[in-house]
């Protein structure tokens, strides 16, 4: 950083210097022009471009006030006082893309400020990549790892997990396969899929192989506007042909009645099923880099070593990306081996915000609970006790130095959610009763809600810092915004519970409008859902939604 600013100084000074001694001081607004081209060449073209822009700002605004000084170029100091901050102000648009008059007193050096008014689409702290063969634009949110294909089977009595996770029943359910019409995408893929359709701008970063299944997989999230990035590059000499050439498959078994079991390599290994892979693509790496929020759950130690998951969350978070986990299914699995553990060890100290239910989140504390937490957990049994236990697990994985969380999300199923912070905030929302069908991809389209407020959140306050230079939002104000982001997540979860499966079958908008709008009118479903809360996640999905558009 001290070089960058090294260099930097003395370069903004030598094009304010230039436009002074060309243009006449009397003139301020075309030596703004020349010190913007100035600007605008070190942020796009310097070979220091992953520079954080508030590091940018700093070394063009210390340039501005050397400029300040008397000099025999000089003629005019309030003039040259005059550009000099203006030149400052310039600076703070390009990086913030705060909307202003200074684009039309540039002319169009900088361009027009694209996704300015979107929610988070420009706050990631690097450039896009320049010369790539990608083209990365700024995202919200990425999902990271467990990209696969569902294929739903006729509704029949569901085997027992004994008999599901079995390579004779792999093998047979692959052999009688059914035809597409019965294939969805699953996975990660509801989530990114219910995110995209609730305001997000999406990517997703995942395994596809060149066979029927991959094919499907790229065209289903390209008709949802979600941009795909391979996991591994097919060349990668670490992953074996076998492997990288076979989309991920999981049959999903179903009674209709909302039960369910899967069958897949998730269930069977040998694990890391990219065994070898000792990092992930750079088209993927820098996707996940150029993102405000990356959402990653447990399958993903399935698929990739826990080095590669790390170094690619950790260079996603230097560039300013917040990291959503949610264990899933594999939380129990993480307590098998002491490599498996540490691997959970590692992403809960990475992880901004931790999503479990009650049962998942009890395994993940079991790394951490002391037995005097642990005797006073399994006292509560009575099912009207799920907040106590919701609070002592969230509040365990809060307080413990080696858990990087800020907040903890439990989902409760029917009875709602709760979120936890580690400042001591806590919200409650219930759910929505609704008729359930299939309760697949019920808590990853919930999760896109979380991510949704989180932003908001963070937006709130980053706002409030360029107003007040102080990283404050009011007590209540946090109150209410978790509220409504806990009661939009809960009426998604609910939304996606009316349908058949997930994927393409996860929530839409216009259905959890409804929903919320029915809370409006005043009626009462579920526990404590408050009208108030159902209003402002109206509001706040209808931001979202027309923001994007």
């Amino acid at each position: 950083v001290l070089w960058r600013f090294i260099i930097n100084i003395p370069t903004g000074f030598a094009f304010g210097l230039l436009g002074e001694r060309v243009h006449s001081t009397t003139v301020p607004p075309l030596s703004i022009r020349w010190f913007g081209v100035g600007a605008s060449w070190l942020d796009a073209n310097c070979p220091w471009k992953d520079c954080p822009r508030p590091v940018f700002v700093c070394c063009i605004a210390t340039s501005c006030a050397f400029s300040e000084a008397p000099s025999p170029y000089f003629t005019s100091h309030k003039a040259n006082s005059c550009w000099c901050k203006l030149s400052v102000a310039i600076c703070l648009h390009r990086c913030f893309t705060v909307p202003t008059l200074l684009p039309s007193l540039l002319g169009g050096i900088y361009g027009p400020v694209k996704d300015g008014s979107h929610y988070f689409s420009n706050l990631s702290g690097l450039s896009p990549p320049a010369g790539d063969k990608a083209n990365f634009n700024l995202v919200d949110v990425v999902a990271f790892g467990n990209a696969c294909i569902d294929i739903l089977l006729p509704s029949a009595i569901v085997p027992s997990a004994e008999t599901c996770k079995s390579r004779s029943a792999l093998a047979h359910l692959a052999a009688t396969a059914p035809r597409e019409e019965s294939w969805e995408v699953g996975g990660s893929c509801n989530f990114i899929i219910a995110s995209s359709r609730i305001g997000l701008r999406c990517a997703c970063v995942g395994h596809a192989g060149p066979d029927r299944y991959g094919a499907f997989l790229t065209k289903v999230l390209a008709e949802e506007n979600i941009k795909f990035h391979r996991l591994i590059s097919p060349d990668d000499p670490g992953c074996p042909e076998s492997t990288s050439e076979r989309t991920l498959v999981c049959f999903v078994l179903t009674d209709g009645e909302g039960n369910h079991a899967f069958c897949s390599r998730y269930d069977l290994g040998p694990w890391p099923l990219l065994g070898g892979v000792s990092e992930v693509d750079n088209i993927a790496s820098q996707a996940l880099s150029n993102s405000s929020a990356i959402f990653v759950n447990g399958f993903i130690f399935d698929e990739l070593e826990d080095a590669a998951v790390r170094a690619a969350l950790i260079t996603a978070k230097e560039n300013g990306a917040a990291v959503f986990f949610d264990p899933g299914p594999r939380a129990s699995m993480f307590l098998m081996d002491s490599e498996r553990a540490g691997a959970l060890r590692n992403i809960l100290a990475i992880a901004n915000v931790v999503l479990a239910t009650l049962d998942e989140a009890k395994t993940l504390v079991n790394l951490y609970m002391r037995r005097d937490s642990r005797s006073q957990y399994d006292e509560l049994t009575d099912a009207s006790q799920q907040s106590s236990k919701a609070r002592l697990l969230a509040r365990v994985l809060l307080e413990d130095s080696r858990c990087g969380a800020e907040w903890v999300v439990i989902k409760c199923g029917p009875h709602g959610a709760a979120i936890f912070t580690k400042d001591g905030f806590e919200a409650w929302a219930g759910s929505p009763f609704v008729p359930v069908r299939d309760t697949v991809g019920c808590g990853d389209s919930a999760a896109a809600a979380i991510v949704l407020g989180y932003l908001n959140i963070e937006r709130a306050r980053r706002r409030d810092m360029k107003d007040t230079v102080l990283d404050y939002v009011s007590n209540s104000t946090l109150l209410d915004m978790l509220e409504e982001t806990l009661t939009l997540a809960t009426t998604i979860g609910a939304a996606t519970a009316m349908g058949d499966g997930a994927g393409r079958n996860v929530a839409t908008a216009e259905v959890v409008r409804t929903l919320l709008s029915r809370n409006d009118k005043g009626r009462k479903y579920g526990l404590r859902i408050d009208v108030d809360a159902a209003m402002r996640a109206k509001n706040l999905l209808e931001g979202s939604v027309a923001n994007y558009k």
